[in-house]
């Protein structure tokens, strides 16, 4: 059972009114039938509607396939602070950006790459 709030009920009329008249009939049964459906949880799960752990796993995989590698890495602050700026005066990060952490790791990861590159 779904009970609706004076402002809900409003909001619902409100929306009806938008409707064509002789397709109101059918728009108040199509979303009768949603409202039903969410009730009892009927909904069907489309691919879209994954959790976010599987989201996340899905894209670990994904990177995996792609040859790359989760290192975990821990830096003081004030060589954190150091690479930071180092990153905002190569022009490789602007202030604003440098306030981004995942930025300021896929700069690391790719001053790393670069180095790792080098002595090839």
């Amino acid at each position: 059972m779904l009970a609706l709030t004076d402002v809900g009920l409003a909001y619902l009329c409100i929306a009806a009114t938008r409707v064509d008249p002789r397709e109101r009939g059918q728009w108040l049964q199509t979303i009768g039938a949603k409202l039903e459906a969410l009730c009892e949880g009927d909904i069907p799960v489309g691919e879209d509607d994954r959790t976010p752990e599987a989201r996340r796993k899905a894209l670990e995989r994904e990177r995996q396939d792609n040859d790359l590698h989760l290192c975990k890495l821990w830096l003081s602050g004030g060589a954190l602070q150091r690479l930071t700026e180092q990153f905002i005066l190569e022009g490789w990060l602007s202030p604003e950006q440098a306030d981004d952490h995942g930025r300021v790791e896929r700069a690391i990861a790719f001053l790393l790459e670069q180095h790792a590159h080098a002595g090839s």
